[in-house]
């Protein structure tokens, strides 16, 4: 019997209750005026920096004579790069070789550090091997940036000059 009764109560309160989304119409009141959405496929702001068709000259990474503010790679606050470099030699025949580039901050202390003692402090290297079997070479390297700018010194151990172009893709 206490069965039956709890059953009609319940019975009874599931007919009279009101379903909780009756409404016809639903007004939104605080939908803001612009949404930004992002699509998580997207390329965020990215920059590309080139330096083309520099002539290098026959020196090691440690003898980087081309290092000054002649080259300047400016970061503009992007906090990493995709560095690549790609050139020819300008000989047919040449012993195996490495063509790259040094990144050095520029930074005043830096600067007086290499100026002085040739130390390259927090630089970033890039070597890429070169032989006179193939017609260009290339390589690339990733980095995280920490400065502002950074010069950049061009290296070639080949017995001959090489051209080569850098792009430096700013992420």
């Amino acid at each position: 019997m206490k069965f039956f009764f709890v059953l009609a109560v319940t019975l009874q309160f599931l007919l009279v209750s009101v379903p909780c989304f009756a409404a016809d119409e639903v007004f939104i009141t605080n939908f803001p005026e612009k949404l930004i959405t992002q699509d998580i496929n997207s390329i965020p702001n990215t920059a590309l920096r080139k330096m083309e068709n520099v002539e290098v000259g026959t020196f090691t990474s440690m003898e980087v004579i081309d290092l000054s503010p002649k080259y300047l790679l400016d970061t503009d606050g992007y906090t990493k790069a995709n560095v690549s470099l790609f050139g020819f030699a300008k000989a047919k025949d040449f012993a195996d070789c490495q063509v790259g580039f040094v990144l050095l901050p520029n930074e005043d202390a830096i600067w007086k550090a290499w100026q002085v003692d040739r130390t390259m402090v927090l630089s970033k290297e890039l070597k890429t091997q070169v032989t006179d079997k193939t017609k260009y070479f290339q390589g690339q390297i990733e980095i995280d940036i920490h400065f502002p700018s950074y010069m950049v010194g061009f290296f070639n151990t080949c017995a001959t000059n090489v051209e080569v172009n850098m792009y430096s893709y700013l992420k």
